[in-house]
């Protein structure tokens, strides 16, 4: 075969199997080609039971959004969170379970009847700290509120209309990042304690799911969907109430006595 180099002229077999080189070449480097995308196709691929995997904890992680974008708002506007924080408040600073017949004050301690399991957990997050201004803050409260002109709890509630729909009146001190605040400061870390609660619900929810519907994942995701973007558990998981903890008993225990 003559030379490529160095010959001005090649003869047809020559160029016929040069041309057959290259093609052989240029198929062989888009057969690997092929080989490798397929390769990192078919490792990344999303398939539908991929997703159906993925979806549970993103259900979960946005509702954990949602309740902690609750727990921004401002203190004690939540139902009865001002008693609910006064029960753990009196356990983080007298240390004793408190006597419902005698409590310190009948309005504020209006939730003491209440089992004391939340409020010592929540207690332990106080304890280290300071909430001097409490006592400033539990006396602000709006006098204008539909709720508080009202003689008897039996009186029809007159319509809130535009105005005075806080419990309280709040000032610029309670802002992130609750420096200037201590009870503020307190009143937002006991209430990422219930959006913890709401993720353990969650979990336990789910978990039931399963037990129920085990060959049907679908049914599984849409209950977890509803038991997690349920509008008002989204609230109530933000906010100071021993609602949560009761609302994670329920399915723990329910897991528990199945023998999971």
């Amino acid at each position: 075969m003559a030379s490529i180099v160095g010959s001005p002229v090649l003869s047809s077999v020559d160029w016929l199997s040069f041309y057959h080189g290259l093609r052989w070449a240029s198929t062989c480097k888009k057969r690997l080609l092929c080989q490798s995308l397929a390769r990192i196709l078919g490792a990344t691929m999303i398939t539908p039971g991929h997703i159906r995997r993925l979806l549970p904890p993103i259900i979960i992680t946005l509702s954990t959004f949602f309740s902690i974008s609750y727990s921004s708002g401002p203190i004690f506007e939540a139902p009865d969170e001002m008693q609910h924080y006064y029960y753990l408040r009196y356990l983080a600073t007298v240390g004793e379970i408190p006597d419902v017949l005698f409590v310190p004050d009948r309005t504020l301690g209006s939730e003491m009847f209440e089992p004391p399991l939340y409020y010592a957990i929540a207690a332990l997050i106080r304890r280290p700290l300071s909430d001097a201004d409490f006592d400033e803050i539990s006396h602000r409260q709006n006098k204008f509120h539909p709720n508080l002109i009202r003689l008897y709890a039996s009186t029809p509630r007159p319509p809130v209309g535009n105005d005075n729909k806080n419990f309280w009146i709040h000032t610029r001190a309670e802002d992130f990042p609750y420096t200037a605040s201590a009870t503020a400061l307190v009143t937002h870390l006991v209430r990422l304690l219930s959006v913890a609660l709401g993720v353990g619900t969650l979990i336990f929810c789910f978990l039931i799911f399963r037990l129920l519907w085990p060959d049907n994942e679908n049914r599984q995701i849409i209950a977890l969907a509803i038991a997690a973007f349920w509008p008002l558990r989204l609230f109530m998981a933000g906010v100071i109430n021993n609602d949560n903890l009761s609302a994670l008993m329920s399915p723990s225990a329910f897991i528990c006595c199945s023998g999971w």
